[in-house]
């Protein structure tokens, strides 16, 4: 084999070798998100905090409900959760936006949506909850570190199922990863960030998009290279 032949695929494969990690991972995400969109869909609930489903009531409230607020202000603060008058509240302490009646009143930190199993046909009504295991006692906030994150799924019959889960968890069932999204505080995908950048020319064309194919490319090229010379 020549040198050139040799290079040629060295260079290749030097490329390949880059690039692979990062297509694995954008793989990986196109793949999940085409499952979950296979599978499921969400109607996120905008204006209000109250839903009903099936003559079933779910309310998301908390204690600042009347007092004069202007837009910025913000109080820590548990909600409360009824599922038919029932109280299903965690202690865990949110960040409240009381000027605000809709959903950004609890931005960040509480979302309400309508979820569809495309499957079954079946529809749920989930409230989720980013909760750091944060508590107010006495009027003091203890903080206990590592964020997780609660659903609880109300369906048509009213049956309620509760699921808590970290971080590392978002992605199974991957339901779960498109409320963390609604409730953690940076952007984030169904198993990594590869893809929750602001795209550019350089990340992710030229790498490891082109990077990848033109290694291949290469490594063909050299190895096609060599055949047709060795005959």
């Amino acid at each position: 084999m020549s040198a050139a032949w040799k290079n040629l695929i060295a260079g290749g494969v030097v490329l390949v070798a880059a690039s692979a990690y990062p297509l694995t991972l954008i793989e990986r995400e196109w793949r999940a998100g085409a499952q979950f969109a296979a599978n499921f869909s969400i109607q996120p609930e905008y204006n209000e905090n109250t839903e009903e489903l099936n003559g079933h009531k779910i309310v998301v409230t908390d204690a600042f409900l009347k007092g004069q607020f202007k837009p910025e202000d913000q109080v820590s603060a548990p909600v409360k959760i009824f599922i038919d008058g029932k109280d299903v509240s965690d202690p865990s302490v949110v960040e409240i936006r009381p000027y605000y009646r809709g959903a950004n009143r609890y931005h960040g930190w509480v979302v309400m949506t309508r979820l569809l199993d495309k499957k079954s046909g079946q529809k749920c009504i989930v409230v989720g909850e980013r909760t750091l295991g944060d508590t107010l006692t006495g009027g003091k906030r203890a903080v206990q570190p590592g964020t997780e994150f609660r659903l609880l799924l109300v369906d048509a019959n009213g049956t309620t199922k509760e699921e808590r889960f970290s971080l590392d968890e978002r992605a199974s069932p991957l339901y779960r990863e498109i409320f963390v999204r609604f409730l953690y505080p940076q952007s984030i995908g169904f198993y990594s960030s590869v893809l929750d950048v602001w795209p550019t020319l350089i990340y992710p064309i030229l790498y490891p998009m082109v990077t990848g194919a033109g290694g291949f490319l290469m490594i063909a090229a050299g190895v096609g290279g060599r055949l047709l010379r060795a005959k």
